[in-house]
């Protein structure tokens, strides 16, 4: 089922992304009667949507991964995910766009394993239960843990500067989450010859959860965070592990004028 919906989704998002979310970005000729003045346009500047890098790890309630059991060990340096937020919407409550931001995005979090194990998770038998098994003989050049979601933000936006190309931007809220799909993936080779191996499983993880998350940047590069407010996995499954973010907007979508100003230069470059 999830071969099914992943495809779809991705390519849901994606066209989306690129096709409908610019209208959303700058919205023009817009009245606001403030102290009985109009001005007749304001910029919605918001930064959410485009393509973003993340690095993610795990640790306890403060991002501190000394405590954690020896096999959740990672390397970070493999550790990176990926997200596609692909519509936005402001409601400004300020000419220079500050306001109330939401949207929708879609991304994988990955977390690569820095010893050679396997994740064994039980729940034929109350309660469900979580480990690591080691694996001597094996040594993986690739052994991942692959989590999907479908993510929606909450967040207060201030914009400082009207200019989109240097104007400061910081944002923070919440960030709703739904994994809809979880997966490990696992490459080796031996004297049989090269190996990969997948399985996908809940592992025990919650379906939703909620992040705070902070957003700032200059024009249309941003840098963010997330922090968790509940563990990864249910009760009980494993002890209370924590999954954080960071990342940065890799590539941002243009809004409308951006994509009118460059259709307009290729036109007179072309002779169109």
């Amino acid at each position: 089922m999830n071969k099914i919906i992943f495809p779809l989704t991705t390519a849901f998002f994606f066209a989306f992304g690129i096709v409908k979310s610019q209208d959303l970005l700058i919205e023009k000729d817009i009245k606001i009667n403030q102290d009985q003045e109009s001005h007749p346009k304001i910029e919605r500047l918001s930064h959410w949507d485009g393509f973003e890098l993340t690095v993610n790890w795990l640790g306890n309630r403060e991002g501190n991964n000394a405590h954690l059991p020896l096999w959740m060990e990672q390397d970070l340096g493999k550790s990176i995910g990926f997200r596609i937020n692909g519509a936005e919407k402001k409601f400004a409550v300020h000419k220079n766009g500050s306001g109330f931001l939401t949207g929708l995005g879609l991304g994988m979090d990955s977390y690569a394993w820095r010893k050679n194990i396997s994740l064994s998770f039980n729940n034929t038998a109350a309660p469900d239960s979580l480990v690591g098994v080691f694996h001597e003989d094996v040594d993986y050049h690739k052994n991942e843990l692959h989590v999907w979601k479908l993510y929606a933000p909450i967040m207060f936006e201030w914009n400082i500067g009207k200019s989109e190309r240097r104007h400061f931007h910081i944002a923070a809220g919440v960030l709703g989450n739904w994994r809809f799909a979880s997966s490990t993936k696992q490459e080796y080779t031996n004297a049989q010859g090269d190996f990969e191996v997948k399985n996908t499983n809940s592992f025990g993880m919650k379906s939703f959860s909620a992040d705070l998350m902070v957003r700032a940047g200059i024009g249309r590069h941003t840098f963010f965070v997330t922090m968790p407010t509940a563990p990864l996995f249910k009760p009980h499954v494993t002890q209370p592990v924590y999954s954080f973010t960071a990342g940065f907007s890799l590539i941002p979508f243009d809004s409308d004028e951006h994509f009118e100003k460059r259709k307009e230069k290729i036109k007179e470059r072309w002779k169109i």
